[in-house]
């Protein structure tokens, strides 16, 4: 916030001595070699830094949230083109003009160590403790630049799946966006699997199970959320494809052998549903024991409300699905059963990470009902 206020400051010196030249035609013209040089190299680097964060790579700190890109685009897009005019080989500058163009194009350069240091403090490492790391999708492997979005299934070892096969050891199954050409959201976006039969001690090749394509264009496949039917032994993979427009649709696949062989693609029929991402579970204590629950949340930003989280659930094996109620506002949700058979729900909420979690007796039995899942869960802000 400080550093923005800077160059807000900054700027606004910049764009009122402009203005003021107009009516100052005595003012002191200037053009010295290194100005001209310096404000071309650094207008490149604002392009070069810029199409870096935001599209051939992934930076969080900036490309999170499209608003931010925005206003990034517009701040850094206003001082390229000051900088080009400022450096045309027929136009001068008076002396405080350019001065100002200087300070507000070191600001900015400044902001590169920020928010390298945020990406530093942001970056995980491993554990010293861990026996055993295996990076299982790395970008600019098997033709995508980039893959985000990881979600793991873990299949207890002695369930049986679908086909009749018996697990020895835990069947581990990785899912992933790989995002052909760049880190945005948007383009040509699949969704790939890596499969351990051994626990994670080996993984398989890379297997794609959902591309789209709409009018010969490529689209996304996203927001994968798996859930395993410990009863059926069938495993259901929720996503969302979506096209150029940005239009999400909620789609269901499922496998029985867990592997390679995937169902055809169901479109569920509820209007702006986003899966996840992460995983969805089948309760395991009552009430309502078995339920298939996926966590997703309404995107309706694009009718200018807040998003709201809900869940998917189905009380005959996938058969048929249902909605609940709108449970708070915010997405990107998980969801995870307590021992005594609640249900924890995390989710974000205007970039806060928020935990809701059920806790009313009386809401048992709007578990047991086919009508709802969950009523209304309280709030409460996590600290750390």
């Amino acid at each position: 916030m400080i550093y923005g206020l800077i160059y807000t400051i900054a700027s606004v010196r910049l764009v009122t001595r402009l203005w003021a030249k107009r009516s100052d035609p005595e003012s002191r013209r200037v053009k010295p070699f290194f100005y001209s040089l310096s404000f071309l190299a650094t207008t490149a680097l604002l392009v070069i830094v810029f199409l870096d964060s935001t599209v051939f790579d992934y930076y969080q700190p900036v490309s999170i949230f499209d608003e931010v890109i925005a206003a990034l685009g517009l701040a850094w897009g206003f001082l390229a083109i000051a900088m080009l005019f400022s450096a045309l080989p027929r136009h001068r500058n008076d002396q405080a003009i350019l001065k100002n163009t200087a300070t507000v194009g070191l600001i900015a350069i400044l902001g590169w160590p920020l928010m390298g240091s945020l990406n530093w403090v942001n970056n995980p490492k491993y554990n010293d403790e861990l026996r055993d790391v295996q990076d299982l999708f790395v970008g600019g492997v098997d033709g995508y630049a980039i893959y985000r979005i990881p979600g793991l299934l873990v299949v207890p070892a002695g369930s049986q799946l679908g086909n009749g096969e018996k697990l020895k050891s835990d069947l581990l199954i990785g899912v992933a966006e790989a995002r052909r050409d760049a880190a945005l959201d948007t383009g040509v976006i699949d969704l790939v699997t890596k499969v351990s039969k051994d626990g994670g001690k080996s993984w398989s090749q890379l297997n794609v199970v959902c591309t789209y394509e709409e009018n010969n264009k490529r689209g996304k496949c996203g927001n994968p959320t798996p859930a395993f039917d410990q009863e059926t032994g069938i495993i259901h993979l929720a996503h969302n494809i979506s096209n150029e427009a940005r239009q999400y649709w909620p789609v269901m696949i499922t496998s029985r052998d867990g592997r390679l062989t995937w169902s055809d693609r169901e479109v569920l029929p509820f209007k702006g549903l986003i899966f996840g991402p992460g995983h969805g579970i089948q309760k395991q204590q009552n009430p309502a024991k078995g339920r298939l629950i996926i966590p997703g949340y309404l995107n309706q930003k694009v009718e200018g409300r807040a998003n709201q989280a809900v869940v998917l659930f189905s009380d005959d094996h996938g058969n048929t699905w249902q909605t609940s109620e709108p449970l708070n506002t915010g997405d990107e949700t998980a969801i995870a059963e307590l021992a005594d058979g609640r249900i924890y729900m995390r989710l974000f909420s205007n970039s806060r990470l928020l935990c809701n979690q059920q806790v009313d007796q009386g809401l048992k039995q709007a578990f047991a009902s086919s009508a709802n899942i969950m009523q209304k869960l309280k709030k409460a802000k996590v600290k750390g």
